[in-house]
């Protein structure tokens, strides 16, 4: 029995060797498999077209300590070599490379072909990147571009809004508290000073009520005060115009993009066979249009909030301006009691005096003796 159970325990002890030495024999070649893959690219690369050796720097925050020159890597259907290393590190860097292959612009993921670098390495898009450099030919470019300008001239009427649409800027406390405690000491000489150096709406309705001041009256030097505050607003209103405008042709432009992006998308269909390179024309077209459609919908949404927010806060100040204007108008009335009224005031007055006089009795008795004896020679030639 022991005997049996001996060579029982030896059998099943080698084959437990020989099942795990076949095991180690049929085990993934890790090391194949990669020099497969390279093989692989090095034949794509030797499919696709003759690059145009255009320059592009490539910034990463992964670790490239392995990179060197002349490493070749594969992006975006294109392949390209690296010509020169900014910097390098464990915390990633800056390096150049000129593309050798292929006409597409890269990606933010890059695929090592030839060389000692990182078998992958990811790409940190900046947003002027992000904006020329999204694919699409002249076309996309102008059109991310022109999203791009309109993005910045939002910007620019943003920080300007900031500084203009402001209570202290158009009507400020310290002019508005001069200017009463002046009006109240009937120091127009003073007020007058005061509104020629101050800017602004507020100071610009003033300088308009004093215009011809002791020619005026009161009801001409309200419509002067409210002429010049629509002149006023008009000038003002002119950024939130200008974002109004924004926020109309961004959207469009995302549009356009979309409708060229299908267009290259069923372009490639129709055209090629299939293959990698129609995959990577379909890709590229769907890109584009959801790159331009979200760029137009978001300068458009960025334009109507900051138009909404400084709308009504222009709206706020004119309610202001308009309630000062009125105070300081009466104010001023009161200062000049005795102030003679316009050449136009004293024109319309007195052709409305004349319309209202009665007419004498004996004018009325001598026009209707005239228009009597005016009658009477038609009446004889009758017959």
């Amino acid at each position: 029995m022991c005997k049996w159970t001996a060579r029982l325990s030896g059998m099943l002890f080698l084959g437990l060797t020989a099942a795990g030495a076949a095991a180690q024999d049929e085990g993934p070649d890790f090391k194949a498999i990669l020099e497969d893959k390279a093989e692989v690219l090095r034949r794509q690369k030797e499919a696709v077209e003759v690059g145009d050796m255009k320059e592009f720097t490539v910034v990463t925050d992964k670790d490239i300590r392995t990179l060197e020159v002349r490493d070749e890597y594969k992006s975006n259907g294109s392949f390209f070599e690296v010509t020169e290393i900014v910097s390098k590190g464990a915390d990633g860097g800056r390096f150049v490379v000129k593309r050798t292959g292929g006409k597409n612009d890269p990606g933010r993921r890059w695929t090592r072909v030839l060389g000692k670098g990182p078998l992958d390495i990811e790409s940190r898009e900046t947003l002027l990147q992000w904006f020329f450099m999204g694919g699409g030919g002249v076309v996309g470019a102008v059109i991310m571009g022109t999203i791009a300008a309109l993005l910045l001239l939002l910007l620019i009427i943003l920080i300007n809004s900031i500084f203009v649409y402001r209570g202290g800027r158009q009507a400020p406390a310290r002019f508005v508290a001069a200017a009463r405690e002046a009006i109240a000491q009937r120091d127009f000489d003073g007020f007058s000073k005061l509104s020629l150096g101050q800017k602004g709406l507020l100071g610009g309705v003033c300088r308009a009520m004093l215009a011809d001041f002791q020619t005026t009256s009161t009801e001409d030097m309200r419509t002067l005060a409210e002429t010049e505050t629509q002149r006023q607003v008009t000038i003002l209103r002119m950024p939130l115009r200008a974002l109004n405008l924004i926020s109309v042709v961004a959207p469009l432009l995302g549009l356009f993009g979309t409708v060229w992006g299908l267009m290259i998308c069923f372009e490639s269909v129709a055209e090629e066979a299939a293959s990698a390179g129609k995959s990577q024309a379909m890709a590229e077209g769907i890109r584009i249009a959801l790159r331009t459609t979200f760029a137009g919908l978001a300068v458009a949404v960025l334009s109507l909030v900051v138009f909404f927010i400084f709308n009504q806060r222009l709206n706020i100040i004119v309610g202001r301006v308009r309630g000062m204007a009125t105070e300081v108008a009466h104010k001023l009335a009161a200062i000049k009691p005795s102030a003679r009224p316009s050449s136009r005031s004293r024109r319309s007055r007195r052709s409305a005096k004349r319309r209202e006089e009665p007419v004498p009795a004996t004018a009325r008795d001598e026009g209707a003796e005239m228009s009597s004896a005016d009658e009477a020679p038609a009446m004889e030639a009758q017959p």
